[in-house]
């Protein structure tokens, strides 16, 4: 019998959240970029970024300067790119979605998409996680990107 029931829902979406960014406001997690738009996986990025927060707030010890000084995340420019094509392959309406995760969590060796999920990944990590899926409609939207 279960006791409690949560519920809840990712975004999966190339762009910041309405309202991110507000003038002393520090956005983290989600809200500043850390989910990966295709998947949604934010923990590993979501960790360093906090630590990367806590000691530039750290240093700026009582006055605050360095926090002046914060940049928003920013996800590697191919790896932002990678995930806008998936995430295009996957909303595309044609009943793809499930069989493209299934290929990626199913083919992918897992410490490979591990590592690429939490953005400590190599080259190798990346051509894994490419091969895992089917060419066709990646290629597809990989050749329609702006």
């Amino acid at each position: 019998r279960a006791r409690y029931r949560e519920s809840g829902c990712l975004p999966l979406v190339t762009t910041p959240p309405a309202g991110a960014g507000l003038p002393g406001v520090i956005d983290i997690g989600t809200r500043a970029g850390t989910g990966r738009a295709a998947t949604g996986y934010a923990f590993t990025d979501t960790l360093h970024d906090a630590h990367r927060l806590a000691r530039c707030l750290a240093a700026a010890g009582e006055s605050g300067r360095a926090a002046v000084r914060l940049r928003a995340f920013r996800r590697p420019r191919l790896d932002a790119w990678m995930d806008e094509v998936f995430l295009r392959a996957i909303t595309r309406g044609d009943g793809r979605a499930a069989a493209l995760f299934m290929a990626l969590f199913m083919r992918c060796p897992a410490h490979r998409l591990t590592r690429f999920l939490a953005g400590a990944h190599g080259v190798a990590d990346r051509f894994a996680v490419i091969r895992s899926l089917p060419v066709q409609p990646l290629l597809a939207q990989a050749l329609a990107s702006p």
